[in-house]
Parts: structure tokens; sequence; C-alpha cells
């Protein structure tokens, strides 16, 4: 195991303040109660990882288009092992690992999560599909961008 640096340290230590309110925003993506909650060290390596994927797919749907969604996710997104859940919060609290895509919540609401961003990873962590939602001119959209 990694030893945990200065940096994750206070990371950690910083992220505990927002850790109940960020375990509250994780339940509205996901069904799955057996999901387990990494440390700041797996998370950076995650983090790192991920960076060198390219995107491959971008598109914009209104925000209410469940059906868009799950289309989309389904047709880019072929990770049937466990995956990894991030949001903005989970460089200081720690990603989320859910058994499988089944156990994401595609019917999460505009305001269950204030930084409007989060991210699926595949569990080999060779695919990131992006959410992005946002409002524009009074209307909700929601970016979904992909990545291998």
């Amino acid at each position: 195991m990694l030893e945990e640096t200065l940096d994750q340290k206070k990371r950690r230590l910083f992220g505990k303040q927002s850790l109940q309110s960020y375990l509250n925003t994780i339940e509205k993506f996901t069904t799955d109660s057996e999901r387990c909650l990494l440390s700041i060290v797996e998370t950076d390596r995650i983090l790192e990882k991920i960076s060198t994927l390219k995107e491959v797919f971008k598109t914009v749907l209104p925000f209410e288009d469940k059906a868009g969604l799950i289309n989309t996710v389904n047709e880019k997104f072929k990770s049937e092992d466990s995956i990894y859940l991030l949001t903005s919060l989970s460089r200081d609290c720690g990603g989320i690992v859910i058994n499988s895509i089944a156990y994401f919540n595609f019917n999460f609401n505009f305001d269950d999560d204030s930084g409007g961003i989060f991210s699926l990873v595949s569990n080999d962590l060779k695919e990131r599909i992006l959410f992005d939602f946002y409002e524009e001119s009074g209307k909700k959209f929601i970016e979904i961008e992909y990545f291998q």
C-alpha cells in the first residue's frame, strides 16, 4: 500500500468537513448499499491514470432526457465490472466504488450535486464518462463526454 503524502493528509483532513454532505450526494447517484469509499491515495492513483484518456465522444442533451442519457451511457460505456464514481469532492473525500453500472441512479435530480459534474470510470481505468449538468437561458442541460 502506498504511503500517504503530507498533501494527501491535508486534503483528507479537509475532506472530513464535507464527508457527510459528500456521502449524502453519493446516495442520490447510486442504489448500491455496498458501495465503498476509497482512500485519498487510491483516488489520486485513479485520477492520475484517467488523466491520460482522450475524449472520443461528446453530446449535450436536455437534462430531462433520461432515456437519451441511459441510451448514450449504455452505447458507449461497456464496463460490466465494478466502477468508480468521482465527484468534485472525491479528491478530498475519496472516490466511491459501486458494484456495477446497474447500481447507478440515472434518475438523479439537477440539484443533487452542487458541483454539477461527476464521472463514472471503469474498473480497469480504460473508460471514463463525464457528466456536466448546467443551466443556460433558463433551460437545463447535461453534457456527456466519453473518454478512452
